[in-house]
């Protein structure tokens, strides 16, 4: 765990949820907008985590 109190089976959650997500949403991703996709898939974390 790091400072902030998250581990690895954070981030592998994360990465999971986004591949998921990247599935059921878009048909391909190109690398020109791969940082956008992370933008939206980070901002959804996030919010939902606040939320509840």
């Amino acid at each position: 765990m790091n400072a902030q109190g998250h581990g690895v089976n954070a981030m592998e959650g994360f990465w999971a949820q986004l591949k998921r997500g990247i599935k059921r949403t878009h048909i391909r991703v190109s690398a020109k907008y791969l940082p956008k996709y992370l933008g939206e898939f980070e901002y959804r974390s996030t919010f939902v985590t606040f939320r509840s």
